[in-house]
C-alpha cells in the first residue's frame, strides 16, 4: 500500500470528534493533518433575544451538548491529562495517537492557515462537518481531490441543517453523500451515499450522529481506491430537484417540536458523552470531575433560567461528577 497525506477538516463539536474516533484506527499507515473550525459561527441567529420557549431552550441545550460542552468544558479539561482517560479520546489525546498534525483554523483560504495546509502538501482532503466553504486556493492543492461528507441525501437537501428539513418533509430516512468538491456549495459529482432511518423517539443530535456514522466505511472505501491512485470521478448531480437551505429559523425549530422531534435528549446525549470519561467503576479521576463540574457551572451561569434547568435535566452537574470519578457507570442516562 502507498500511503498518503490525508487533509481532514471537521468542526470543534462532540459529533465530530466522536465520528473521527471511529474513522482514524482506519487510517493507519497514512500521513494525517487535523483542520478543525469552531463551529459558533454557524449558530441560529437570534435564539437567545428569545429564550424562554421550550422548543428555543431546547435549541440552546442542544448546541451547548454539541459545541460548547465540549469546547469550553470537555476537551479542555481532557487535555490536561496524560491520556485519554476513556474509550474516546478528545482532539489533543486522538491526534497525538495517530500522529496527526492539529490545527485550529479561522479560513483555511487565506492566510496562515493556508500556508499550513500548502506546507502539509495533501494528496487528499476529506471534509467532515467543516463549516467553511472551500474555494480554488484549496481544492486545487491535493491532486486526488476534495471530497465532502454531507449530511444530506443531495441533490434533492443542500446546504444546512438538512437532517432537520427532511424531518420536516415528511421523510421516512436520512441520507449522508460522500461527494468531490468542486466550486459550487454541495454541487460536486456523488461518490456514495447511505442512509438511516428515522426514529421519532430520539432526538436530532443522536440522528446527526448516525448520518455521520455512515460516512466512515464510505471514506474507508474512497480511500482504498485512492491509495491505488485510480480516479473516484463519481456521478454528476441532476440539480433539477436541489433544494438549498441556510441557518435554521424559529419557526422551523417550532415546526420540529410540534412534529414530536426535540433536538436533544438525555438518554442520546449520554451514550456519546459517557466513552469520553473513565471507564470501570472505581478508575476515575476525582480531579477531572472537580474540573468538569467548576466549568460546567461557568457556563451553565450564562444561561436564560428555562434553558440552565432544561441543560440540568439532560446533564445534571452531580451526576457528571460521579461519572469522571467512575463512581456511576452503572447508571445511565445521566440526569
Amino acid at each position: 500500500m502507498q500511503p498518503l497525506r490525508i487533509l481532514l477538516c471537521i468542526r470543534t463539536d462532540l459529533t465530530s470528534w466522536w465520528t473521527l474516533n471511529s474513522l482514524l484506527p482506519h487510517m493507519s499507515g497514512h500521513t494525517l493533518a487535523i483542520a478543525q473550525y469552531p463551529t459558533t459561527t454557524e449558530r441560529p441567529n437570534g435564539l437567545e433575544e428569545v429564550a424562554g420557549l421550550p422548543e428555543v431552550d431546547d435549541a440552546l441545550t442542544a448546541l451547548w451538548l454539541d459545541d460548547a460542552l465540549p469546547n469550553e468544558v470537555l476537551f479542555p479539561t481532557l487535555a490536561e491529562l496524560p491520556t485519554a482517560p476513556g474509550a474516546m479520546a478528545g482532539p489533543a489525546h486522538l491526534a497525538s495517537r495517530h500522529g496527526a498534525a492539529l490545527r485550529t483554523v479561522a479560513d483555511l483560504n487565506t492566510g496562515p492557515d493556508l500556508d499550513w495546509a500548502r506546507a502539509f502538501a495533501p494528496d487528499v482532503l476529506i471534509s467532515l462537518r467543516f463549516g467553511q466553504i472551500l474555494r480554488s486556493a484549496v481544492i486545487d492543492l491535493p491532486p486526488l481531490g476534495c471530497f465532502n461528507a454531507h449530511s444530506g441525501d443531495l441533490p434533492h437537501y443542500a446546504g444546512l441543517f438538512c437532517p432537520v428539513r427532511a424531518v420536516l418533509a415528511g421523510e421516512r430516512k436520512l441520507g449522508c453523500t460522500l461527494h468531490r468538491i468542486d466550486t459550487g456549495i454541495d454541487t460536486g459529482p456523488v461518490v456514495a451515499r447511505g442512509y438511516t432511518p428515522i426514529d421519532p423517539t430520539r432526538s436530532l443530535a443522536e440522528h446527526y450522529a448516525r448520518v455521520y456514522a455512515l460516512a466512515v466505511p464510505m471514506i474507508c472505501d474512497l480511500i482504498a481506491t485512492l491509495v491505488t491512485r485510480c480516479d473516484a470521478t463519481g456521478q454528476p448531480q441532476d440539480t433539477a430537484s436541489r433544494q438549498y437551505g441556510s441557518q435554521l429559523t424559529i419557526e422551523e425549530i417550532t415546526a420540529l417540536h410540534n412534529a414530536g422531534m426535540a433536538l436533544t435528549h438525555p438518554r442520546d446525549f449520554s451514550h456519546y458523552l459517557l466513552p469520553f470519561l473513565p471507564g470501570p467503576i472505581g478508575a476515575g479521576i476525582p480531579a477531572l470531575a472537580t474540573e468538569l463540574v467548576a466549568r460546567w457551572h461557568a457556563f451553565a451561569d450564562t444561561l436564560p433560567h428555562r434553558a440552565r434547568t432544561l441543560l440540568q435535566s439532560c446533564l445534571h452537574p452531580d451526576s457528571l461528577a460521579l461519572y469522571a470519578a467512575g463512581e456511576a457507570r452503572a447508571r445511565s442516562p445521566i440526569g
